[in-house]
């Protein structure tokens, strides 16, 4: 049963201030502010997520996009909600950062929730990945030929990135626990660059704090579908 949650979207041009407006790429869609915020039903929590959601010349894609972003803004909400403390207040603050592709669409939400209860606060990280021309998710199912093999050869590459800058005791024991194994668990949250993959952890997968990767698309070329080579432009 879902949790009813008061929910408000404020699309405000004072919140420009907030948020450097990104280029309109070929897709002609334009980034526009936006946030939500409310509390929980209890009243025990506050929240807020400042994202960007988008507009463009074809409305029915740039209402396609929308839908999936605030889905995501909205998720981290009800996920806070269900999580959050029954007995101290607490805060879940989140925020969007939203990249217009050649090919994609994506946004990564780094939130921070806080409570009067031990090692608080805590971070997370959840990101959305779309296909600009039809509003459709891009996952790792649709991205790699076979996921699978893609999963495992960005375990690879996170595991030869985390080597340069932790112990190898800590790299052998994050083997160890499946960290690095080709799981969706292990690389929830993504988005495409121009340079390649860059991959997100939420604090603890890697120790305290949330941490990023980068995989070049020079080593993930061979393992992209041919529907989506077009991500790996510039």
């Amino acid at each position: 049963m879902s949790i009813p949650i008061r929910l408000s979207i404020l699309i405000a041009a004072a919140m420009v201030l907030l948020y450097p407006q990104p280029v309109a790429k070929a897709s002609g869609l334009v980034a526009i502010p936006a946030v939500i915020t409310g509390d929980s039903p209890d009243h025990l929590g506050t929240w807020t997520v400042h994202y960007q959601r988008v507009d463009g010349d074809d409305r029915a894609v740039a209402d396609a996009i929308n839908d999936r972003l605030d889905a995501e803004a909205n998720r981290q909400v009800q996920q806070a909600t269900w999580d959050g403390s029954t007995k101290h207040p607490w805060t879940f603050d989140s925020a969007g950062t939203l990249v217009i592709g050649p090919a994609t669409v994506s946004e990564v939400f780094v939130s921070n929730y806080d409570t009067a209860e031990p090692h608080m606060p805590t971070q997370s990280v959840s990101s959305t990945v779309i296909d600009s021309s039809n509003g459709n998710p891009i996952t790792w199912d649709s991205l790699f030929v076979d996921k699978q093999v893609g999963l495992a050869r960005l375990g690879e590459r996170t595991a030869d990135a985390l080597a340069a800058v932790a112990p190898p005791n800590f790299i052998r024991d994050w083997r160890r626990q499946g960290q690095f194994a080709p799981l969706d668990i292990n690389f929830k949250a993504w988005a495409p660059t121009v340079d390649g993959i860059q991959l997100h952890f939420p604090e603890y997968q890697y120790g305290a704090g949330v941490k990023s990767v980068s995989v070049p698309w020079s080593a993930l070329a061979d393992l992209v579908q041919p529907d989506y080579r077009s991500v790996m432009a510039r």
